[in-house]
């Protein structure tokens, strides 16, 4: 479980760098994946966090912080473009 949550985090921060289709697609993926409160299947982001201990808005909102900070750097380095 640990595995398939640090395999999600890489491709949540690299595919959220890409401008391509399909790095958009890739990183519209993970985000859902995130985003989903399905509890059904033993490997979604809830049951994993549930297994692990992680508060699950916690990790979300890390999340989201992340990628706002990210997106910050990448528009100053294009100069805001």
């Amino acid at each position: 479980m640990v595995a398939v949550l640090e395999r999600a985090l890489d491709e949540y921060e690299t595919s959220a760098a890409l401008t391509d289709g399909r790095g958009r697609r890739q990183f519209a993926e993970v985000e859902a994946w995130f985003a989903s409160d399905d509890k059904g299947w033993p490997f979604s982001f809830v049951a994993i966090c549930e297994e692990l201990g992680l508060d699950v808005p916690s990790v979300r909102a890390g999340l989201r912080a992340r990628h706002a900070q990210a997106r910050c750097v990448a528009l100053r380095a294009t100069g805001g473009t």
